[in-house]
């Protein structure tokens, strides 16, 4: 299914849902459903060139907003709640949106996450989202030029990520989620001269990144991440002056790019 047709299907789920919540004012369940439709049919929207004239996301927080108020007990709206706050704002061209308005959303997204983290601590869901989410603020504090506050925030991603991993080793998008975090933690060290934290955190990277759970998931991405994860690591062994593990890390960075090209089926 390609996206025009998917954005086709959400707008006419939207039509349909639109009709049962009027006429079922006190089922909550069908205003749910049409928030998380809007919210889909934003990420969905066929131009992404092109600024949409009314925000389906707006109307998606919107309708969260008032589920949160009516069923405050109820988990699963202030989870989407959080998680559609942490869509807002999005550019979609370079400069189209407004880092404060960004930030804003994103903090707004982080209180909801932790409060539910704290109340369900072993609903992984809520730690994997609260990790992404401090991810995403982290490249918003990062464009804006604020280095203390990014690398603070994405330690914490750091720390809820491993946390999941420790709990389920044998689930890959967790492990996978480590290295990505820690790789993102080390490129920013890196740029501050910070040579031995940085090699930690990409050995670590490239540890996890070999292990057999990353090794199930689907290698495009993997090889990927081990390229970039790799060659920063050259990079900062050459730093350190460990010409001979530099340079084998940088063969294990090639090797990665030439099987993404194979598996990619590149010539």
């Amino acid at each position: 299914m390609d996206f025009s047709e998917r954005g086709e299907y959400l707008r006419k789920a939207v039509s349909i849902l639109v009709e049962l919540s009027a006429a079922h004012p006190n089922t909550p369940n069908y205003r749910h459903l049409l928030a998380r439709c809007y919210r889909e049919l934003r990420s969905d929207q066929s131009d992404p060139f092109v600024e949409p004239t009314s925000d389906p996301a707006a109307r998606a927080v919107e309708i969260l907003e008032q589920l949160v108020g009516d069923y405050p007990g109820v988990p699963e709206y202030r989870f989407d709640l959080s998680e559609t706050y942490a869509s807002l704002d999005r550019p979609r061209t370079p400069g189209a949106a407004d880092s404060q308005n960004v930030e804003r959303h994103m903090r707004a997204a982080l209180r909801i996450m932790e409060e539910l983290a704290a109340e369900r601590p072993n609903v992984p869901d809520y730690v994997l989202s609260l990790a992404r989410m401090y991810h995403q603020l982290d490249n918003v504090l990062r464009r804006a030029g604020r280095r203390e506050e990014a690398e603070k925030s994405v330690r914490r991603a750091v720390t809820l990520q491993s946390s999941l991993t420790r709990r389920f080793p044998e689930v890959g998008p967790y492990a996978v989620g480590q290295a990505l975090y820690q790789i993102s933690l080390a490129e920013l060290l890196f740029r501050q001269g910070r040579f031995k934290e940085t090699r930690e955190l990409l050995e670590s990277s490239v540890t996890i990144l070999e292990g057999k759970a990353c090794q199930e998931l689907e290698q495009g991405y993997i090889l990927d991440l081990s390229e970039r994860g790799n060659r920063l690591l050259s990079d900062v062994l050459r730093c350190l002056d460990e010409r001979g593990l530099a340079d084998d890390a940088a063969e294990r960075a090639n090797e990665s790019r030439r099987s993404r090209r194979d598996w990619r089926g590149l010539p």
